[in-house]
């Protein structure tokens, strides 16, 4: 496994991460101008996940790139 490997993970990670950001902007824009009340529920129900599903794609870039720098390390020594 090398590099390339680790760095297309990685940016596939931080592109995810990216995605999410934008959708949860977009229904925060909505949720703040709905007058719904069951939908602005719904809209902040649905932004917590995806603010849950972001912290969790922070915890494995940051795990992915410790076990990159671990290789690498360990590549560097063989």
């Amino acid at each position: 496994m090398g590099k390339s490997f680790y760095s297309k993970i990685l940016d596939d990670i931080e592109d995810a991460r990216r995605k999410i950001a934008s959708i949860h902007s977009s229904l925060e824009l909505r949720a703040e101008t709905t007058l719904d009340s069951e939908e602005q529920r719904d809209l902040y129900a649905i932004m917590s996940i995806l603010s849950a599903m972001h912290n969790s794609l922070r915890e494995m870039y940051v795990q992915l790139e410790g076990l990159r720098k671990r290789c690498e390390k360990h590549e560097q020594r063989t």
